[in-house]
């Protein structure tokens, strides 16, 4: 008798077993994280590179064969749009469900939150509605099947077969050849899931390593499904059931309702369901559509008046600043990710990781830097800081630069050059992140620089080092000799990642084994935050020998996506037993403000990105808008203000719900110059927030 062949699902299920099982052994082992990411995580990479390799010539060839096959040209155009509509409403319905999903298993406590330490993702440029319209359609036949663009491979697709159709018998021998591609690209298929198995072990070996057993729980429900969803795709076509015609009816169903959530109610936020709007690959194209539709604009404060807004211009007036105090070159570094955990009583390192950082004393005003995000979002940073705006204000997860930002809004870049500094913003990565082009352009950067611009870069892991970054900022401190420079420094060094190869970063930090145990990553982190000290004390060392007065002002835009057990390490409890002063200490970074010449030393500063241009404007003597004026007033209030909690001007740690009825009045009138800033800027309110 044969041996009946045991059905490729049930060795999935095998593979998933087995990647667990050695996923657990290997956290028991010495290094094991590095085994797992370093020689078994690369198979699993293989198979999803496989996968996404053979995605694009199925839905190529077997939509043109399709066409092809009805041998009747008045049906194509119908096709095509039924295809369109189809992968929307298909999408939509997906959002939907997941929304569903996500909020009842919430709701229920079903999951815990996962992990995504070892992710980084850098945003396109934004674009307008109608720019994502015309996109759908391509301009060459080659970029959108070499970047995966589905859309515009479909629109491919249907016009391959179209032109056939029309070719008539001229097109028989290409009807023949995609019908041909179209069978190799099956056979292809078949034998990359083939490899499943194998591909599903090394993809969850390293996940159960980097985040503990505790994630199976999470895990379980989720590959549930999607084991179940797989079994039912082995099954063959003929022996399913037609899709139901009502179906079509219910998919426009739900096409109206996910309008309707999105734009007329708040129930998502309601339910603590937020996207990231950006992620178009990880939310699909309709999700992230309505989702920057639904964000474009921010919602008018409840009370809000012009009258409000031009009595406050009368209260604070602009004041012209100190020409005589003002330095040569104003340099401004955020640093990517740095921070110092020594601010945990739980941290136990083998030495300190940032000696120069806790040295600095003289000439220096030192303190904390409140981050209003924490992991990710160096973006909202960077707008609290040039603007003075706060994010407090804005849709959980919407990012200021790709939604709100305008040509002329008010910015520190903007405020120096009304004085005759020339500004450049400088960042050693590629430019498409964070919209940052047309974002400094309409913050009046004179200049900008990125990656391309950085001489034979010195790199650490894969991006270029903080000591080639400042190497930089020489060269242009050099080329405007004895000109006025305003310099904006985003740097990469310490970006996410971490469980990268360790290339030209040396191991000089170890943690004990039950922190190294709780974040495998934790290490070089530290590490790195070594490597950023040590360039940081060049840098100021060659400016301390510089004839030009110079003030370097930097900050850490937040601090790094260690994992939540690590954190729980550090703070000694479980992380939703936190007090509101604990919880933002994990928001905390480091700042100072140095100058080579004299100026009074202070320590302890406590203030959050919003407040830290306006110190940087008042130490270089530049002139202060009134909106700055009402910053510095207010600053004295609460001094700290971010999404997860506020520092009051008595040094309480409080959430927005907490304050006196004194203090909601100064947020609300803060709410107020927030809103006419971006949404309702013009002439008449202009002055109280621009020079120009």
């Amino acid at each position: 008798m044969k041996t009946k062949k045991l059905p490729l699902a049930f060795w999935i299920f095998v593979g998933l077993v087995a990647g667990i099982a050695a996923g657990l052994i290997l956290m028991a082992v010495p290094d094991g994280g590095q085994i797992a990411i370093g020689y078994i995580k690369p198979w699993g990479d293989i198979f999803l590179n496989l996968l996404k390799f053979i995605v694009v010539p199925i839905v190529l060839f077997s939509i043109a064969a399709g066409v092809i096959s009805m041998q009747d040209i008045s049906r194509v155009g119908s096709v095509g749009g039924k295809t369109v509509v189809y992968y929307m409403c298909t999408t939509a319905f997906a959002v939907v469900l997941a929304l569903t999903l996500a909020s009842v298993a919430k709701g229920a406590g079903l999951f815990t939150t996962l992990e995504t330490s070892g992710l980084s993702y850098e945003p396109p440029a934004g674009k307008s509605i109608m720019s994502v319209i015309v996109d759908i359609f391509p301009a060459n036949p080659i970029t959108p099947l070499a970047n995966a663009s589905m859309l515009q491979v479909i629109v491919i697709s249907l016009l391959l077969g179209f032109g056939i159709l029309l070719a008539g018998e001229k097109g028989l021998v290409a009807a023949q050849i995609v019908d041909s591609f179209n069978e190799v690209s099956m056979k292809i298929m078949d034998l990359i899931i083939k490899l499943s198995p194998i591909g599903v072990a090394c993809l969850i070996c390293p996940v159960i390593v980097e985040n503990g057993p505790e994630i199976l729980a999470s895990l379980v429900a989720v590959l549930l499904v999607a084991y179940l969803f797989l079994v039912w795709m082995c099954v063959p076509q003929r022996k399913r059931d037609k899709l139901p015609r009502w179906l079509a009816g219910l998919l426009v169903l739900v096409e109206v309702g996910y309008c309707f959530v999105f734009f007329k109610t708040e129930a998502l936020p309601a339910l603590g369901i937020y996207t990231q709007q950006w992620v178009t690959q990880a939310n699909g194209f309709l999700l992230n559509f309505t989702v920057a539709l639904r964000y474009s604009s921010l919602d008018k404060p409840e009370d809000y008046s012009r009258g409000q807004v031009l009595e406050l211009m009368e209260s604070y007036p602009t004041e012209a600043g100190d020409p005589a105090a003002r330095p040569t070159n104003i340099i401004v570094v955020m640093n990517e990710s740095f921070a110092d955990l020594t601010i945990f009583e739980g941290l136990e390192v083998s030495e300190d990781p940032t000696p120069f950082l806790h040295s600095m004393k003289e000439n220096t005003v030192r303190g904390w830097m409140y981050s209003p995000v924490t992991g990710g979002g160096t973006a909202s940073v960077e707008f609290e800081y040039l603007t003075g705006f706060s994010t407090i204000f804005q849709p959980p997860h919407t990012v200021a630069y790709q939604l709100y930002a305008e040509e002329g809004m008010p910015s520190l870049a903007a405020l120096a050059g009304s004085v005759g500094y020339d500004s450049t913003a400088f960042h050693p990565y590629k430019s498409s992140g964070w919209n940052r082009p047309i974002v400094y352009e309409d913050m009046r950067f004179d200049h900008q620089l990125y990656e391309e611009d950085v001489t034979d870069p010195y790199l650490i892991r894969r991006y270029v080092s903080d000591q080639s970054d400042y190497e930089t900022l020489y060269s242009i401190t050099d080329r405007a000799e004895g000109d006025p420079a305003f310099i904006f420094n985003v740097t990469m060094q310490n970006h996410s990642s971490y469980a990268q190869g360790w290339n030209n970063l040396e191991k000089t930090i170890t943690l004990p084994t039950e922190q190294r145990t709780a974040d495998t990553t934790a290490e070089q982190y530290l590490s790195l935050m070594r490597a950023s000290d040590d360039a940081l004390r060049d840098l100021i060392a060659h400016y301390e020998q510089s004839p030009e007065p110079t003030m370097i002002v930097f900050f850490g835009d937040h601090q790094p996506p260690l994992k939540n057990a690590f954190y729980e390490q550090l703070y000694g409890k479980p992380l939703d037993q936190r007090t509101t002063e604990e919880v933002l200490k994990q928001y905390a970074t480091p700042f100072f403000l140095w100058t080579n010449y004299d100026i009074q030393e202070r320590e302890d500063v406590v203030l959050s990105p919003n407040y830290l241009g306006v110190l940087t404007a008042k130490a270089a003597g530049l002139p202060l808008t009134g909106f700055m004026s009402f910053l510095s007033q207010l600053y004295e209030e609460l001094p700290v203000i971010t999404p997860v909690g506020i520092i009051t001007g008595d040094g309480q740690a409080v959430k927005r719900e907490e304050l006196t009825e004194e203090q909601q009045e100064w947020l609300m009138a803060y709410e107020t110059l927030n809103y006419c800033g971006i949404v309702d800027l013009d002439d008449e309110v202009r002055p109280m927030f621009c020079l120009d």
